[in-house]
């Protein structure tokens, strides 16, 4: 190869490398974000979907989206709310109120989290819930009598039943002329004329056709089939255009069926248009706050309503009972719009409402006096607040502490100490007499302590005090000023532990309030100890505690009872030196005797308790034998022993699946208590290093022969399948379809039926895979998850980087060496 060959090759790779590395950084644009600190409240719907787009444009799916977010420092539950508001997000739906959320930043598109705009401080306008409401429907009721104004026209169907001396019925249909053809009596015209004179012409023409229409003959009409009409919808509607409704429709009914005026169109100014000329302006407050339906007028065929946008609008919040934005009208006042609004609430403050005001140059507050409410002319851009009364008491005191009734109670005249406290019903009997304090608001707000003599006030002897507003009495009890006396037992009682002292206690006393005597006490050897109050600190062997020794009644008689305890006394009661409680071991399946059995000595070993079960039966596998042993707890130290194994256990497990598993550790069952043992070995070496001495609890059980293997993990099907002799692992696992793409085959492990385990030994390239026996079990574990898309990128780019900079190296090395030539 020559060198000018090798030269052009090196600058051709570093090249390629240049161009390599900015898209995959640019891809990973979203991950050098921190998202610690977004609120998805504040985002607006822009914001939402540029958030998406971005993730997405970085190589990841749209699934992966929430997992990004997490990793980027998002909390949870925001991440919760931006699920919610990406997937409600349609086309179309965008909230464009902000429309700069995604600028443009050194050229390239970032995103600008700010605050979205404020619509109306979120105050909802009046009257458009009607509108919103998808339970809502202000269709007509075609159900009801037809009305006696509504106008007959083509297509609409009368029902004429005539009934009496003569009876006829005829369903006739308005022709496009108007008219409908009664047989044999000709066309009568009916179009353009209400119902009510409709039905006056034909009883007319059935009474010049010799019907006796009154004397004895009657006439009913009514509709049977109502038409359809069309009207316009213009102006600020979110739907305007032209609408075909039913002709009983109302000037309501097609207004909901445009949705209603949109946000700057007018709810009290709505215009209809008959004929080229305005017949009807409807406000719809009649209707919501009266229930008035005067204005809301039958519609007819091309009848044009126009909504207009608002004239002026004002803002109503605070203390009042619906808050929103509310139309006014020429004429109307400030007491109009409190009105609209249902009046003030229960907590108003009612003498004055604080308006913020728009000038020509910006804006300005003006408190508006209740005098005022009625000439006030509200104007455009008016925001109004009713602030609440003060949270403040005008004539209260408080009396807190050691009396019968104490609380808030109301400051009189005069009111002094000693009157209250008897308006308290007195001092309780644990009162402390010699001093109490009242606590005081100064004029600055600041506090100040007055104390007392509580004995003093309420006998006369000492100076009584008078009493100002928000004054707070605390009386203390004689219980407040001194520690909670107690005393303990422990040992064998039936409930050891902590009890309150009461004066005069007896040892005795206390061991009946535990229960009594635990089986197996030493009643002739009772411990007490005694806190020491003298003990001298310097010296290394200070006196830590007073002990005696005393010796119990069995019947804890009252005459014995002569040991009085004192606050914080331990009282210690001693089992019998040789008490010993049977201990219980059980030995299940293949023996000849199964059952429980109590140990005989402390050194019973597991060849002892196979032959006190008189051996093992003929189909007894001894490879499969299993000791099951719990926790065993014999003191306090080994049950602390035994919570910080599991609390560290734990703590490294959610370490180690960053709190996806949750495994209950605290059930014995979830965890492996099997101790596997050689039986074999156990019974032709008795007494051996493998014979375990037994424990009270142990299981110790023996299986039939077992033919069977089960595999289970990440195969393609985990099957049990019969035990075969010399066969490995490898083929137990082609038996169950091979192991998965995800199988994890160097950590193979397998579970013999001792409950013993063996794993996978590694040399080299070579695996050693653990024997195979009958009743085990090869389990296959899931390796651990690749590294996300984003993450091996980024080591593709050291990668990158450090090749780049290897072959600039051995490029420099190059030229050098050319040079010294």
């Amino acid at each position: 190869m020559s060198k000018k060959y090798f030269f052009n090759l090196v600058r051709i790779f570093c090249f390629a490398l240049f161009l390599a590395i900015p898209p995959v950084l640019h891809a990973q644009n979203i991950d050098r974000q921190n998202l610690s600190n977004i609120k998805v409240d504040e985002l607006s719907d822009v914001q939402i979907m540029a958030i998406r787009d971005q993730i997405l444009a970085s190589g990841q799916k749209q699934e992966d989206v929430e997992k990004i977010l997490i990793d980027r420092g998002m909390a949870s539950e925001e991440v919760t709310k931006f699920k919610g508001r990406m997937s409600s997000l349609k086309e179309g739906s965008l909230d464009f109120e902000n429309k700069e959320a995604a600028k443009t930043i050194n050229g390239k598109k970032e995103l600008a989290f700010e605050k979205p705009v404020a619509k109306d401080m979120g105050l909802r306008i009046f009257g458009s819930e009607y509108f919103e409401n998808a339970t809502s429907n202000f269709a007509p009721n075609t159900n009801r009598p037809t009305p006696q104004n509504y106008i007959v026209g083509p297509g609409d169907k009368l029902q004429i039943n005539v009934f009496g001396n003569s009876v006829v019925n005829w369903n006739l249909e308005v022709n496009a002329e108007g008219s409908i053809l009664l047989p044999g009596m000709g066309n009568v015209f009916v179009g353009g004329k209400t119902i009510e004179n409709a039905t006056q012409m034909i009883k007319d023409r059935l009474r010049a056709n010799s019907y006796a229409i009154g004397n004895g003959t009657d006439v009913n009409i009514s509709l049977s089939n109502i038409r359809t009409i069309r009207v316009n919808i213009n102006g600020e509607v979110k739907r305007p255009g032209p609408i075909n409704i039913s002709s009983l429709s109302t000037l309501l009914n097609a207004l909901y069926e445009s949705g209603g005026p949109n946000s700057i169109g007018s709810l009290r100014s709505i215009e209809l248009y008959r004929h080229n000329s305005l017949i009807r302006r409807v406000d719809i407050y009649d209707y919501i706050l009266r229930g008035d339906k005067s204005g809301d007028i039958l519609l007819e065929d091309d009848d044009i309503i126009n909504v207009p946008p608002y004239r002026v609008r004002v803002a109503l919040e605070g203390e009042v009972k619906r808050p929103a934005l509310y139309e006014v009208m020429p004429g109307e006042s400030l007491k109009d719009v409190l009105l609209f609004s249902g009046g003030f609430n229960d907590k108003a403050y009612t003498a004055s409402v604080k308006a913020l005001q728009l000038t020509d140059k910006g804006k300005r507050v003006k408190d508006i006096n209740a005098s005022e409410f009625d000439s006030y002319v509200p104007l455009k851009g008016d925001h109004y607040t009713v602030e609440p009364i003060l949270d403040r008491f005008e004539n209260r005191v408080t009396l807190n502490g050691s009396v019968f009734r104490p609380g808030q109670f109301e400051l009189q005249a005069g009111l002094t100490l000693s009157e209250l406290i008897k308006r308290a019903d007195g001092l309780k009997e644990d009162a402390y007499p010699d001093r109490g304090y009242i606590t005081r608001l100064k004029g600055d707000n600041t506090t100040e302590v007055i104390p007392f003599n509580v004995k003093g006030v309420v006998d006369g002897t000492a100076e009584d005090i008078a009493l100002k507003r928000e004054d707070i009495i605390t009386i203390p009890s004689i219980f407040d000023l001194r520690e909670t006396y107690k005393v303990t037992i422990a040992g064998s009682v039936r409930r050891p532990g902590s009890f309150p002292y009461d004066e005069n206690i007896t040892v005795e006393d206390l061991i009946l309030r535990a229960g009594g005597f635990a089986d197996g006490a030493d009643m002739k050897r009772v411990e007490i100890a005694r806190r020491v109050k003298d003990s001298d600190r310097r010296a290394k062997d200070a006196k830590l505690a007073e002990i005696f020794n005393i010796t119990i009644d069995p019947k804890l008689t009252l005459a014995e009872s002569k040991f009085k305890l004192q606050p914080y006394d331990v009282v210690s009661v001693y089992s019998l030196p040789g008490f010993v409680t049977p201990q219980i071991v059980t030995i299940e399946g293949e023996v000849m005797m199964p059952g429980s059995y109590a140990m005989i000595s402390k050194d019973e070993r597991i060849s002892d308790l196979i032959k006190r079960a008189n051996g093992f039966t003929a189909y007894a596998y001894l490879k499969g034998a299993s000791l099951k042993r719990g926790d065993v707890i014999e003191t306090q130290s080994d049950a602390e022993k035994r919570d910080l194994k599991l609390a560290q256990f734990r703590q490294k497990q959610t370490e180690a699946t960053k709190g996806a598993v949750d495994a209950n550790l605290e059930n014995p069952t979830k965890r492996n208590n099997f101790v596997g043992i050689d039986l074999e070995y156990i019974i032709q070496h008795p007494k051996g290093r493998k014979d375990a001495i037994l424990l009270n609890g142990d299981v110790i059980n023996v299986p039939r022969v077992l033919q069977t293997v089960k595999i289970s993990g990440e195969v393609f099907s985990p099957i049990t399948t019969m035990y075969t002799p010399n066969q490995g692992l490898n083929e137990y696992v082609l038996n169950s379809g091979g192991f998965t793409e995800d199988a994890f085959k160097r950590k193979s492990y397998v579970v013999y039926a001792n409950g013993s385990i063996k794993g996978t030994r590694h040399f080299l390239f070579f695996r050693n895979y653990p024997n195979i026996e009958p009743g085990a079990e090869i389990f296959i574990p899931k390796r651990k998850q690749r590294e996300k898309a984003a993450n091996t990128a980024q080591m593709w780019i050291g990668l990158g980087t450090s090749m780049a900079s290897l072959a600039a190296v051995i490029f420099g090395i190059i030229t050098v060496a050319n040079n010294n030539k």
